[in-house]
C-alpha cells in the first residue's frame, strides 16, 4: 500500500440517514462507508460487492431542518376512512395509507477528502470510472448530487507524528495503536460491507466502530506510524 485515489469533492445539502431514526431522519456528520463504497460501485457500474478500503474526513457547515412528505402504510391495513386519508387498490382491495409531513436533519456546506485504496488489479478501473462515471454521482439521497473538485492518485508514506487537517472517522483499532490529543470525541458504528442474497436482499456484515476526531487533533506514533498523503492528509482505512 503506497497510492491510493483520492477525492475532493463538496455537497450543499445533504442528508446521510442513521437507520435508527424513523420520525426524524437524523443523519450522520459524513457519509458511512457503505455509502461510499456504493458511490464507487455504481461510478464503475459494479453490481456485485468489491472489496476496498476507505478513508473519511471533511468539514461542515450548521445542520438545519426541512419537511418531507411521510407516507405510512401498512401492506396487510385496510383502507379505513377514520385511520387513513388515502388509499390504493389491488386486486379489488383497498388499502390504506396515511400521509403526513416530517422532519430531516440536513448538512449544509460539506466538504469531503475520501481516500480509496482499491484491490491493486481494480486501481486502475476504478479511477478511470470515478472520473468518466456511467452516471451522476451523489452521495446521501439520490438527489444529494456530488461536486467533484478533484481526483488525485496520490503517495501514501508513514510518519511519527501528524496533525489531523479535518474532522475524520478513526476505526477505533487506531485509537489503541496511537496517541491523540483529544479522542473523546463522538463514536459511531458504520456499516461497510454487504452480501446480497438470492432474493436480492443487501445484508450487512459486521459494523465498525469508529471515533470521530476533531481537526487539529496532535496525532503521534505510540507503536504504529501514521498514514498521510503527499499532501499530509492523515488517512485512517477501514
Amino acid at each position: 500500500m503506497n497510492k491510493a485515489i483520492r477525492i475532493t469533492c463538496k455537497q450543499e445539502l445533504v442528508n446521510f440517514k442513521k437507520p435508527t431514526s424513523l420520525l426524524i431522519k437524523e443523519t450522520y456528520p459524513m457519509p458511512p462507508y457503505s455509502t461510499v463504497v456504493g458511490m464507487i460501485h455504481k461510478a464503475c457500474n459494479f453490481y456485485e460487492y468489491h472489496n476496498m478500503q476507505i478513508s473519511i474526513q471533511g468539514e461542515f457547515g450548521s445542520h438545519v431542518s426541512d419537511l418531507y412528505t411521510r407516507y405510512a402504510f401498512n401492506q396487510n391495513a385496510k383502507y379505513e376512512a377514520e385511520r387513513h386519508n388515502i388509499w390504493f387498490e389491488y386486486e379489488n382491495q383497498k388499502y390504506g395509507i396515511t400521509k403526513g409531513v416530517a422532519h430531516t436533519e440536513l448538512i449544509s456546506e460539506l466538504k469531503l477528502v475520501i481516500h480509496i485504496v482499491p484491490r491493486e488489479n481494480e486501481f486502475d478501473q476504478i479511477y478511470n470510472g470515478l472520473q468518466y462515471p456511467k452516471y451522476y454521482l451523489s452521495l446521501g439521497r439520490h438527489e444529494d448530487l456530488l461536486n467533484i473538485e478533484e481526483i488525485k492518485i496520490v503517495e501514501l508514506e508513514s510518519r511519527n507524528n501528524a496533525i489531523s487537517k479535518l474532522e475524520q472517522y478513526v476505526p477505533l483499532k487506531y485509537i489503541d495503536d496511537l496517541s491523540f490529543s483529544d479522542a473523546n470525541s463522538t463514536r459511531y458504528l458504520l456499516p461497510k460491507e454487504y452480501i446480497i442474497k438470492k432474493n436480492g436482499k443487501r445484508v450487512w456484515l459486521d459494523k465498525i466502530p469508529v471515533s470521530l476526531v476533531y481537526k487539529n487533533c496532535s496525532i503521534d506514533e505510540d507503536g504504529e506510524y501514521v498514514i498521510c498523503d503527499q499532501d499530509g492528509y492523515t488517512v485512517f482505512l477501514a
